[in-house]
């Protein structure tokens, strides 16, 4: 549903030229949810194997515990790429 609406793409509306007029308000969520539902949905766009193993993993999949497996699969990724990048300067 929310990928088939024009939603307001955030920023200082006073400033922005490409704007709709819709807000989060408007479809009946709070910013707070938007942002949580985008942080979702660009889990699941960008890395849709990671997103389908916590579906799949989890007996009841809250958003709080989606939430929590994008932070982890986020802090893991930094965690490697810090990893290879020593290794590298190692060599």
């Amino acid at each position: 549903m929310l990928k088939e609406a024009d939603l307001n793409k955030g920023g200082n509306p006073n400033l922005s030229t490409d704007s709709t007029g819709l807000k989060v308000s408007d479809v009946g969520i709070t910013r707070n949810e938007s942002s949580v539902f985008q942080k979702i949905n660009w889990f699941q766009e960008n890395y849709p194997k990671e997103f389908e193993q916590t579906i799949l993993k989890e007996k009841e999949l809250t958003t709080a515990k989606m939430l929590l497996a994008v932070k982890q699969y986020e802090l893991d990724k930094i965690r490697n790429d810090e990893s290879e990048k020593l290794q590298k300067q190692q060599k």
